[in-house]
């Protein structure tokens, strides 16, 4: 094959010492770079998903606060001092 894979080419200027430690720091710029884009998508994804979880929990509660009402309505519904009975 004509192509050198990464390792390869970089294992091979491992040979050359004081370049190599150039092609060593070009190396980790690189993949410091790909590690930050990668975080970045992965924060951008998370903070979607955190704000979707977010709706659902606002709609959850909108629903029990409604059930809660609901409830609380009917229990007054029924209570003895809307039929005149004392509460004693």
């Amino acid at each position: 094959s004509q192509s050198v894979d990464v390792e390869e080419f970089f294992m091979g200027c491992l040979r050359f010492r004081g370049q190599a430690k150039a092609m060593d720091v070009g190396k980790v710029i690189q993949d410091q770079a790909s590690l930050m884009r990668h975080q970045s998508r992965f924060k951008g994804d998370m903070e979607t998903e955190l704000r979707h979880v977010q709706g659902q929990l606002l709609e959850l509660r909108r629903s029990l606060d409604r059930l809660r009402e609901e409830q609380l309505s009917e229990t007054e519904d029924w209570s003895p001092r809307r039929w005149g009975a004392s509460s004693e």
